[in-house]
C-alpha cells in the first residue's frame, strides 16, 4: 500500500468518526467512489479504533489505529502506517482482517507470486511480556516444518514492530465454522482431529508445546486445519523448569485448558492433548466440554467437575469416539494418552 493510500484511509476513517455506521459505505462511495478495497480497509480500522475508545477523542486515526495494536502507553507513541511503511516493498498491504490484544493481521498481496499472504504485526517497543512472545512465535514458527502447522514465509523489523508473514487462509479459522455451522459431520470432526494431532506430535516431537490449541488457532483450508500463533508455546526440552509459570499466573484459554494449566502448575505435551480433546468435544457436539458464566468458573470446573460421558449434548455420538474423549479429557495427565502418537494411532482405527 502507498503512502498517499494510507493516509487517504487514515483521513476518510478520521472523517468518519461521527458518522453512524449504517451510512459508513454511503459515505465512502461519495467519497471514494468505485474502491471496495479502500472501503473495507476504512471500515476495518472504524471498527477498531471504535472497540479501543468509545467515545473516540480528538487524535488523529493513526494514533487510534495504534492503540489498537497496544493497548498501553500513550496514543501518539504509536504511528502503525509507518510500520506498514516498513514492511518490504513487494508486499502489497491491502486490509487490516483481524487483531488481538497484542497485534493485528492484515491481508497483502506478494508482488512476486501474486499470492495472497497475511502480516501479523507485533509491537515490540512495549515494556512486558510482548516482546518476548513475539520474538518465541517468530522463532518458533520459523522452525516448524509440518503441513499441519502454519508456515511463517519470512520475518524482520519494521520500525517499533516485529512482522511476520504466512499465507493467507481464505476458510478462515475453525471458530468461525463452528459458529456457522455448529457440530461437524463426526467424520469431518474425526479428520479435523487426526490432522491437529499429527501436527502437535510432530510439535511435541520438536520440544514444542503450543499451550492455546482452541478453535481461533486452526486456520481452514477446506476440511484441512492448520495449526497456529505459537506466542505462548514452551520449547520443554530446552529445561524442564520452563513447564511452570510464574506463582498464580495462568497462561491460555479457560474453555479449552488443561486442569492443571488451570491451576497454575506444572503442564507436558499432554496438556496439549486435553485442550485438543475440549476442541474435538466441541466439534462432535457444538460446546466445549465445560461452561460457566465467568471465565472463573470454567476454569473451576475443569479442576473439580466429572465429564459427561456420552457427552450431553449430543448423546449419539459413537462409543469409539466416547472413549477417545475420556481419555483426551482425562482430569489426569496420567490417565490420558500418553503422547500425540497415541492418538493419531486411535483415530486412525476408529471404523
Amino acid at each position: 500500500m502507498s503512502a498517499e493510500r494510507t493516509q487517504k484511509a487514515l483521513r476518510l476513517a478520521e472523517s468518519l468518526i461521527d458518522c453512524p455506521e449504517a451510512e459508513w459505505l454511503t459515505e465512502l462511495e461519495r467519497a471514494a467512489p468505485g474502491d471496495p478495497e479502500l472501503h473495507e480497509l476504512v471500515v476495518g480500522i472504524l471498527r477498531s479504533s471504535g472497540q479501543v475508545l468509545d467515545p473516540p477523542d480528538d487524535n488523529t486515526l493513526r494514533s487510534l489505529v495504534g492503540r489498537v495494536l497496544a493497548d498501553a502507553g500513550p496514543a501518539d507513541d504509536v504511528d502503525l502506517s509507518a510500520a506498514i511503511e516498513g514492511i518490504p516493498e513487494w508486499y502489497e498491504v491491502d486490509r487490516l482482517v483481524g487483531r488481538g490484544g497484542s497485534s493485528v493481521v492484515f491481508r497483502a498481496r506478494d508482488r512476486r507470486s501474486g499470492e495472497w499472504v497475511a502480516i501479523k504485526l507485533f509491537r515490540v517497543a512495549d515494556q512486558g511480556d510482548l516482546a518476548p512472545r513475539a520474538r518465541r512465535e517468530i522463532r518458533i514458527g520459523t522452525q516448524l516444518d509440518h503441513p499441519g502447522i502454519v508456515p511463517v514465509l519470512q520475518a524482520g523489523e519494521a520500525g517499533r514492530y516485529s512482522f511476520l508473514v504466512m499465507p493467507y487462509f481464505e476458510g478462515g479459522t475453525l471458530r468461525d465454522r463452528l459458529d456457522a455451522s455448529g457440530p461437524l459431520p463426526i467424520a469431518t470432526a474425526v479428520s479435523i482431529t487426526l490432522r491437529a494431532a499429527e501436527a502437535l506430535m510432530y510439535a511435541h516431537r520438536r520440544g514444542v508445546v503450543h499451550r492455546d490449541v482452541k478453535p481461533e488457532n486452526f486456520l481452514m483450508q477446506g476440511d484441512r486445519p492448520s495449526l497456529t500463533d505459537f506466542g505462548i508455546a514452551h520449547e520443554f526440552e530446552v529445561d524442564v523448569n520452563t513447564f511452570r509459570t510464574a506463582p498464580g499466573q495462568v497462561i491460555g484459554t479457560v474453555s479449552y485448558m488443561s486442569p492443571e494449566r488451570a491451576a497454575g502448575g506444572k503442564d507436558d505435551p499432554r496438556s496439549d492433548l486435553y485442550s485438543l480433546g475440549c476442541v474435538f468435544h466441541e466439534m462432535v457436539t457444538g460446546e466445549p466440554p465445560f461452561l460457566g458464566a465467568t471465565p472463573q468458573s470454567v476454569r473451576s470446573k475443569h479442576l473439580t467437575d466429572p465429564l459427561d460421558s456420552p457427552p450431553r449434548p449430543r448423546p449419539t455420538v459413537p462409543p469409539g469416539i466416547v472413549a477417545i474423549l475420556d481419555r483426551l479429557l482425562a482430569e489426569s495427565i496420567a490417565d490420558r494418552f500418553t503422547d500425540a502418537e497415541a492418538v493419531v494411532e486411535a483415530l486412525q482405527s476408529i471404523d
